[in-house]
Formats: structure tokens, C-alpha cells, sequence
């Protein structure tokens, strides 16, 4: 079986971002099959149409945490700074977290954007709730293994 890309296409051009739930983040990577990958974030329209006119990434799913960066000034000198998170116009909305398969990754819903909405994690269904006036459970995200 092969990856069908037509279908990925229609899928994306159609009815992605129209149905209840959107995908934030698919890959077939570690599967060997397909090697595909999606992963979204938020932007502006002025920062979606300069990054859908380029060829280049744009934004690694890989990246955005908090690391130190290294480069030689201008008397060869070692400069080390620390780089908070992405200094990019995109807003992440996932992070993948990955401990050298020591012990297994997972996907993490970004800090700000749970505590803004003010999500429960149900930690036994692997989602995060809202909650209504009524106090019934409104499912938010739900995290999902292929």
C-alpha cells in the first residue's frame, strides 16, 4: 500500500478546518511507511501568505523550546545565550516531547494556550475539557495514537 497523496490533498484542501475537530499535529514518520507529516500553528495573514511564497520551512514540529545557542563573536570568542521559546511569528499550539527513547515522547498542548482557556486534563482519556454553565464536559483536545 502506498501513501495517497491525492486523497492527503483533498482531505486538506477541503473539509480540514471545516469539520468539528482540526488536525494539529499527524505523522506517519516512525512508522517507515509513508514518511508524511502535518503540523499547525497559529499566525497572522500577513505571516501565512509570506510563508505560503517560500519554499522553506517555515517551522520545524521539532522545535520551539527553550535552549541555549553558541556562536563566535567577532575576536573568536565563545557567546553563549539562551533562547527562550521560538522567536518566530507562529504561534505554537503543540509541543513534541522527545527523551532520546529512553523513555517514550509525547505531544504537550501548549502551556499558555491551556491556562487562557483554563483546560482540565483528563489524564485517564488523554483530553483536555472545558466545561459549560451547567458544568457538563465539553471535549477540547483529545491527544490520539494511530
Amino acid at each position: 500500500m502506498c501513501f495517497d497523496f491525492e486523497k492527503k490533498h483533498e482531505f486538506l484542501t477541503g473539509s480540514h478546518g471545516k469539520d468539528t475537530w482540526v488536525i494539529m499535529y499527524e505523522s506517519d514518520y516512525k512508522s517507515n511507511k509513508y514518511h508524511y507529516g502535518m503540523y499547525s500553528a497559529l499566525a497572522d495573514l500577513e505571516t501565512c501568505e509570506k510563508s505560503l511564497n517560500s519554499a522553506s520551512w517555515d517551522l520545524l514540529a521539532s522545535g520551539g523550546l527553550p535552549s541555549f545557542v553558541e556562536h563566535l563573536d567577532e575576536n573568536g570568542e565563545w557567546i553563549r545565550n539562551y533562547v527562550g521559546y521560538d522567536n518566530t511569528d507562529f504561534e505554537r499550539l503543540i509541543y513534541l516531547r522527545d527523551f532520546k527513547n529512553i523513555v517514550e515522547g509525547y505531544v504537550e498542548v501548549s502551556e499558555e494556550f491551556r491556562l487562557f482557556h483554563n483546560l482540565y486534563y483528563d489524564s485517564v482519556n488523554n483530553r483536555y475539557l472545558d466545561f459549560d454553565d451547567c458544568g457538563d464536559f465539553i471535549e477540547v483536545i483529545k491527544i490520539t495514537k494511530k
